[in-house]
């Protein structure tokens, strides 16, 4: 429910980061007089509608994580990391291969695995099958 909560809220707001979208969840979530993470709920029962329909819950910053703070912080590499530019072809770089090249590299040589294994069931099913038929004569 939750997975799909968040899809429903990412695709009305397409801008908004993993953290955002995650933010308005839990500020959005029905939870108990508290207002704590507990291990009955969790952080609440999702209400996406709150968020979709009556415009509730407030993004926030969206490089901050609103739980796993500390988690995040400790990733090598960081979860998101900066983009890298993008590299222009250099002038003395190989030509693009031609479509001989393409029609080579997408044939497919076709592993044996799939063919022993489906020849070694059938005939583990024929074997079985007359062991079972000969047990019923006898």
């Amino acid at each position: 429910m939750a997975s799909a909560s968040a899809a429903l809220i990412w695709s009305q707001h397409p801008d908004w980061t993993k953290n955002q979208v995650l933010r308005v969840m839990l500020n959005t979530a029905e939870r108990s007089d508290d207002q704590r993470r507990d291990d009955y709920t969790g952080y609440g029962i999702v209400r996406p509608d709150r968020v979709i329909v009556d415009g509730e819950g407030d993004p926030g910053d969206p490089d901050s994580p609103p739980i796993f703070r500390d988690w995040e912080a400790g990733l090598v590499p960081p979860a998101t990391p900066e983009p890298t530019p993008e590299t222009t072809p250099d002038e003395s770089a190989e030509p693009a291969p031609g479509p001989e090249a393409e029609a080579a590299a997408t044939s497919d040589d076709g592993s044996p695995l799939p063919w022993i294994l489906g020849g070694t069931t059938a005939v583990l099913l024929v074997a079985l099958t007359g062991w079972l038929l000969l047990r019923r004569r006898a």
